[in-house]
Formats: structure tokens, C-alpha cells, sequence
């Protein structure tokens, strides 16, 4: 007896497809469920209101996480709301989660562009992850098996998400080593050549500043301005002062 008492009911069924107002073909509509721990049995409830008070189709599918109605809803664009009790030794769920469905001609539905989340958990790449073989999805027992599934373009996404990614990394890697090479140039021409300095820097040391060549041998280097204005005197004394530092430009005769 006290193991009857602690038992409780179980939560209702997390509900898959149809959800959010889904527009299907209301000839044949799959509605598709996650187990519960511990059920021996689920109900499913459907009705025209959300108050559940008149209901349209009831069925009680066993163990049964997937089933298949016929021919039991209007198909004249009509919502209907849809949950599922689950059943154990406590008794039945409170049917907490409900989810809709739009009922129209199989025409109708057609023309609806369908989210994958919608009617299949997590998106079609976590289905095909779960199945058994490639190609199928199987939403267990009563789900009917959908094959043929192309994962072609998945793999020539893939590979050519890869190539952009090699691409991008192979014009980045250029990029980058063109603009090292650009900023050890600049590098190079602010700071200048510490060689061609150094040599610059000694050459106009010579030719500006007085400096002791060979003191016993009496040579001395001079400033070449100085230079040049003694070379200068000397040829005005050797000419007898007729020596000018003017070119005079005279007529072709």
C-alpha cells in the first residue's frame, strides 16, 4: 500500500508533430510524440477548442509514440488542438502540453513551406544522425519511414564551405606578408642605412674640419673652401695679380 501512495502520474508526452498551427493535409495527419519513462499506455486527444471540452477524435494507441488518422478532420482550413495523456500505475497525465494543427485539402498543405524543426526534432541532420540506415528516419512504433533522403547536397555544402574557408585563409596569409614586407620598407627608409651614414657622416667630416695628417712629415688636411681660396692666391701672385676668379665669355669673331 505505501508503494501505491508514492506512486504519481507521469508528465505528459513533449508533443513533436504537428506543431505551432501547422498547415497539413487533413485527409491523413501524423501526430508524433516523445516517450515517457514508465508509461504502459497513451491517449490522444484531439479537439476544436483549446478548452478541450468537445472532443473530435479520441484513441487510446497502446504504447504507441507515432499514429496515423484517416479521414477524421474537416479539411476547410479549420484549427484543431491536440495533446496526449500518458498512462501508469498512478493513473493518467494532466495533459499539460497542447499543440494545433490547420486542417486543409492536400493541395493546400502543399503550397506551406514546412520548418525542420517543426516536424522533425532538432532539424533534419540530427534525424539522419539517429537513424538506422541512410536515407531513413524513423519516429518509432506506428511512424511510417521516410527514405530517399539526398545527402548529396550536404556534402557539396560542406566541401564548399571548406574551399571559401582555404580560399579566405590562403588570401589572408598574402595579405599579411605583403604588408610585413611594406612596413619593413618604411621601417628601413625612416630610420636610413646606419652604414651609408656613418660613411656620409666621415666624408663631410674631411672635406669641412682641420685634422693632423702626418705631424713629423708636416702634412695637415684643411677645409677644401680654405683650400680652394690659398690655390686661388697663389695663382693671382704667380700671374702678377692679371689672375681673376671671373670667366670672361668673348664674341666669336
Amino acid at each position: 500500500m505505501s508503494e501505491q501512495r508514492n506512486l504519481t502520474v507521469p508528465l505528459s508526452p513533449v508533443l513533436v508533430s504537428p506543431r505551432e498551427a501547422l498547415v497539413v493535409d487533413g485527409a491523413s495527419v501524423t501526430f508524433e510524440w516523445e516517450p515517457v519513462e514508465g508509461a504502459e499506455a497513451y491517449l490522444l486527444q484531439v479537439v476544436a477548442d483549446p478548452s478541450f471540452e468537445e472532443i473530435v477524435y479520441e484513441e487510446n494507441v497502446g504504447t504507441a509514440t507515432a499514429v496515423t488518422v484517416k479521414d477524421a478532420f474537416e479539411t476547410d482550413g479549420r484549427t484543431y488542438y491536440w495533446r496526449v495523456l500518458a498512462k501508469n500505475a498512478a493513473g493518467w497525465s494532466h495533459g499539460e502540453n497542447v499543440e494545433s494543427f490547420v486542417s486543409a485539402a492536400a493541395d493546400v498543405a502543399a503550397r506551406h513551406l514546412v520548418a525542420p524543426d517543426l516536424v522533425e526534432p532538432g532539424g533534419p541532420l540530427a534525424q539522419l544522425l539517429k537513424a538506422d540506415a541512410p536515407g531513413a528516419v524513423l519516429s518509432g512504433e506506428g511512424a511510417v519511414e521516410v527514405e530517399g533522403v539526398d545527402v548529396g547536397p550536404l556534402v557539396k555544402a560542406a566541401l564548399t564551405l571548406a574551399l571559401l574557408i582555404v580560399v579566405a585563409v590562403v588570401v589572408v596569409f598574402q595579405w599579411t606578408n605583403l604588408e610585413v614586407q611594406r612596413v619593413r620598407v618604411e621601417a628601413t627608409r625612416d630610420s636610413g642605412y646606419p652604414a651609408l651614414r656613418e660613411y656620409e657622416a666621415a666624408s663631410a667630416s674631411k672635406l669641412t674640419q682641420y685634422a693632423v695628417v702626418d705631424p713629423e712629415a708636416g702634412v695637415y688636411r684643411i677645409p677644401i673652401d680654405r683650400a680652394i681660396e690659398l690655390v686661388v692666391a697663389e695663382r693671382m701672385q704667380e700671374s702678377g695679380g692679371r689672375y681673376t676668379t671671373e670667366l670672361q665669355l668673348l664674341p666669336n669673331p
